[in-house]
């Protein structure tokens, strides 16, 4: 029965594997089938379109942090991450330059 739960309010395999690691990193027991669904509202927008929000935390979900495994390794040479002021900027710029929904980019 869980796995038919499962299979109609993911969206997709990942959000499923997702959703399985993330019900363990949070909870110690067994939540039922209406937190899963919080949980997985709190990323993904369920295949069934049932949205649910959590009574097991009612100041909300805690965040999802990758581990740090997940996160990329430097490029060989380098010896400290990105410039965040120069990522700042970038982003600065990239939601500066957004074209407004339907417009097609010129060529």
């Amino acid at each position: 029965m869980l796995g038919e739960i499962l299979a109609a309010m993911c969206p997709n395999d990942a959000a499923c594997e997702w959703l399985v690691r993330r019900t363990l990193e949070v909870h110690n027991e067994w939540p039922g089938p209406v937190e899963l669904r919080a949980l997985l509202c709190s990323r993904y927008r369920p295949a069934d379109g049932v949205e649910a929000n959590s009574s097991a935390w009612p100041e909300g979900i805690p965040p999802f942090r990758p581990a740090q495994e997940d996160l990329p390794a430097l490029p060989p040479g380098r010896s400290r991450g990105p410039d965040r002021e120069l990522a700042a900027m970038v982003a600065d710029v990239a939601v500066r330059k957004r074209l407004p929904p339907g417009e097609e980019p010129p060529c």
